[in-house]
């Protein structure tokens, strides 16, 4: 057997294993992670404790504080929260994408 499929993958081990330094960072990509911290089913702990341990805190760090106002509903504000501040030894990606087109139009009402 050539591997094994660990069907227990959570959804906030899927979120840190994207946004690793050796990750590409590619914008469909960071809009998925978005759409899927908006959710609520993250936990914003455990998200925050498996990103410092792979080191995908500047990553998740950046990305949060791209998000738009409109963008920002509640289920997000315990990981808006957790990544307020900086990680020791920040700093910014470079990374060329505007952030208003983060925005969903909404099509009803």
């Amino acid at each position: 057997m050539e591997g094994v499929v660990d069907f227990d993958l959570a959804s906030e081990e899927i979120v840190v294993g994207l946004t690793m330094p050796q990750a590409p960072a590619e914008a469909r990509i960071l809009k998925l992670i978005v759409r899927m911290m908006q959710t609520g089913r993250l936990n914003a702990q455990r998200l925050g404790w498996l990103a410092r341990q792979q080191r995908s805190e500047f990553t998740l760090h950046w990305l949060v504080q791209k998000i738009p106002e409109p963008e920002r509903v509640p289920s997000l504000h315990p990981i808006l929260e957790r990544f307020r501040e900086p990680p020791r030894g920040y700093y910014p990606l470079s990374f060329q994408y505007d952030a208003q087109r983060l925005i969903r139009p909404f099509p009803f009402g």
